[in-house]
């Protein structure tokens, strides 16, 4: 199940979902969209211009959505807070009435957001229908600030607009990157032995240099990919993610996530997740693993949000005075 580009031919397809969605809301007393809007040419035009995003499982389309620059007219009465660089809007967000509830309009934004963040935006902006009380919960649940009321035609409510300001910029990479993530990883080394007493001596006993080694040798093996979240205007780095991928034995493993405190909740862990995720399976790698420190129960639930779920446990005796090597690494 991923999020790509939607071709012309793709149309179709798409605006029988609209359909779908307008005849449920109709039944549902929700008139945000009628017959007029949105239309097929709307569609079309999204497609042509290469800004329409479908989600697909086993060829089928389930969600879709158009990501643009465009502003309606009517956002100019909004008092938007300021936005350090360009912005994207998200519009006609549609999930299929038959996959609502499981999640997929969060995987819809998440992706909206890392477009937003892969082309180096400061905000993305929306509307949203105020007699639609499940898309309000939505983007309120994801962090988006609702700043204001426009009214558009033929609707008998106003709809809210909302903002989410985005950190900073992505930086995707290799190995090259891994010097960046230093001070990251070291707040989330001070994290985990705080969290896992027992275990305290082991994880400060391994140096930043130690850990560069295993990366660096991990990537001669097979793939490596670092991705870095520097806060804008060149600010320090505030999140990262190091993703490492053996496609001929079609195994991955999400190895280090750290975000900062002050952006946790924001879904930009989820995003970077995401982004794994999506890199791993365009090279057909879908059996993806991950370790988390025993006494870490927020990065667990974390997980499970994306599909990962407890396996087993492993067990390790550690003698008194020694100092093994401790895979700490995994961050919510």
């Amino acid at each position: 199940m991923r999020v790509t580009r939607a071709n012309p031919s793709d149309s179709a397809e798409v605006f029988q979902l609209v359909e779908d969605c307008k005849r449920a809301m109709r039944a549902a007393g929700n008139v945000q969209w009628d017959e007029i809007y949105p239309s097929r040419e709307i569609v079309e035009s999204d497609a042509e211009a290469g800004t329409l995003w479908v989600l697909r499982h086993q060829g089928r389309c389930l969600a879709a959505m158009c990501l643009d620059e465009t502003q309606s007219p009517e956002y100019q009465s909004v008092n938007w807070p300021p936005a350090a660089g360009n912005v994207r809007v998200v519009h006609r967000l549609v999930v299929g009435p038959r996959w609502q509830g499981k999640g997929l309009g969060r995987r819809m934004l998440a992706f909206a957001e890392s477009q937003a963040y892969e082309q180096d935006c400061a905000a993305l902006r929306l509307d949203v229908y105020t007699g639609n009380p499940r898309a309000l919960r939505l983007y309120e649940a994801g962090g988006y600030l609702r700043v204001g009321q426009v009214w558009f035609p033929r609707r008998p409510l106003p709809f809210d607009c909302f903002q989410k300001t985005l950190a900073g910029r992505l930086v995707t990479g290799g190995v090259e990157l891994l010097p960046r993530i230093q001070p990251l990883w070291e707040a989330l080394r001070a994290r985990h032995a705080a969290l896992s007493p027992r275990f305290a001596a082991e994880v400060a006993a391994k140096p930043f240099a130690a850990r560069l080694a295993e990366w660096r040798a991990r990537a001669r093996t097979g793939e490596l990919r670092v991705e870095v979240l520097a806060r804008r205007p060149a600010g320090p780095e505030a999140g990262y993610c190091v993703v490492a991928g053996q496609a001929a034995e079609e195994r991955g493993e999400l190895d280090s996530l750290y975000v900062e405190p002050a952006l946790r909740g924001q879904g930009v862990g989820s995003m970077l997740v995401r982004r794994a995720l999506d890199w791993l399976e365009g090279k057909g790698i879908e059996h993806v693993s991950i370790s988390v420190l025993f006494g870490n129960e927020p990065a667990l639930r974390f997980y499970e949000k994306h599909g990962f779920y407890p396996r087993g446990w492993e067990l390790r005796r550690v003698a008194p005075g020694t100092a093994e090597n401790f895979d700490f690494d995994k961050e919510g």
